[in-house]
């Protein structure tokens, strides 16, 4: 809103200084207990505030992880587990954040420092993103940094300890780069291109280059309807990542997430949203695809590459990402929002869904840089 010049989300935006939240999140992902199943229950509170064009922001977080018991004869740790599953079903624990973001004319700046989950069997590291994204009048482009862990299971994201052990391994981070540049054709037509290059790295896990990209072709729709829209967007869409190893297994040398050796993706995508500066506002993503995954073999021990061998596999599937927040001015101090999405993978399906509460000196509509997924600490980019 502010680089597309609406003047009314201008005033609102420069009036939203001072707030204080309180929220909660909830994520669930699909797999056998004890594996690749996550319940994943999470709390937080915090502060804004401005001080001339920097934005800064503190919180606290507290999240519940929920895996289950791995079954017998399932292969976990040094081995196939027995009737009695010795290593932890689920964990908690608690985490801070600070940020600073910088609004200037034609760029804007972000800088995020945290930890999350302290107190598990390998220590937390800290985790942060350090972003800017650069306008002009007819392309976008946007630069992250970051370290931040990988949150696909327990062990992936928490750690864990080997069966009858007081030995930890786990605790999976991804170091790297993403990029994102978006160039207007015409008055209605977009190409966008993003990326991704990073590493995955945790204790006694194999370290793991990944790699992605996407193009992006959309359409912006104009059309009649009672309900004011700022944009309507859809066209086609290219996607593939691939990664240097398969440490999807949950055994010494393993991470524990999903890492193919090729996806490739090809769909259409729509994003609508809804006028800015109104009392309420709602914003829908859409992705929907045919995919072709093609995971590579891997050894049971993927320190040592001993062991028994999986077999490579190959598949293929439709698969869809759904999102859609929304956001209510309950009083001219009182913001709700919240947001629900859903990941329709080959291999896998994702729930997630949050709610906040925000609390503000004077409000006098509201904008979509209050929408949750919209905020740089999980959009990924300083929009």
């Amino acid at each position: 809103a502010r680089q597309l010049g609406h003047d009314q989300s201008k005033q609102v935006m420069s009036e939203n200084t001072l707030a204080v939240f309180a929220g909660l999140t909830s994520y669930n992902r699909s797999g056998s207990p004890g594996l690749g199943h996550l319940d994943r229950l999470g709390s937080y509170i915090g502060i804004t505030d401005k001080i001339a064009n920097w934005q800064w922001q503190f919180d606290m977080q507290y999240q519940q992880l929920y895996s289950g018991q791995a079954r017998a004869g399932n292969w976990f740790g040094d081995g196939q587990v027995n009737d009695d599953f010795n290593s932890p079903t689920g964990v908690d624990g608690t985490g801070i954040a600070a940020s600073v973001q910088y609004e200037h004319t034609n760029a804007t700046y972000y800088a995020q420092l945290g930890y999350s989950l302290f107190d598990q069997p390998v220590s937390a590291r800290l985790q942060g993103q350090l972003a800017g994204v650069w306008f002009t009048q007819n392309s976008t482009l946007g630069v992250t940094l970051y370290q931040q862990p990988v949150a696909q299971s327990l062990l992936s994201l928490a750690s864990t300890y080997f069966e009858n052990s007081s030995e930890a391994w786990g605790a999976v981070y991804k170091t790297g780069v993403r990029g994102l540049y978006s160039q207007s054709l015409t008055p209605h037509w977009a190409l966008s291109f993003s990326g991704v290059a990073d590493k995955y790295h945790g204790t006694q896990v194999i370290d793991n280059d990944h790699l992605s990209v996407r193009i992006d072709i959309s359409k912006a729709i104009n059309i009649d309807t009672d309900v004011p829209l700022d944009f309507l967007r859809v066209g086609p869409f290219v996607s593939w990542e691939g990664f240097e190893h398969n440490a999807s297994g949950f055994t010494r040398g393993h991470g524990g997430y999903f890492s193919p050796e090729g996806l490739v993706t090809a769909g259409l995508s729509g994003s609508v949203l809804t006028a800015e500066g109104q009392r309420w506002q709602i914003k829908s993503d859409i992705n929907v695809g045919y995919s072709w995954i093609n995971e590579q073999h891997y050894s049971r021990f993927a320190l040592t590459a001993e062991g028994p061998k999986v077999e490579a596999q190959r598949r293929s599937g439709l698969s869809a990402q759904i999102a859609v927040q929304a956001q209510w001015q309950l009083s001219r101090n009182i913001l709700l929002t919240g947001f629900f999405g859903r990941n329709f993978a080959v291999e896998y399906q994702e729930t997630q869904a949050g709610i906040q509460i925000r609390w503000q000196p004077q409000q006098n509509g509201v904008t979509s840089d209050t929408l949750l997924l919209e905020q740089p600490a999980l959009s990924g980019f300083a929009f």
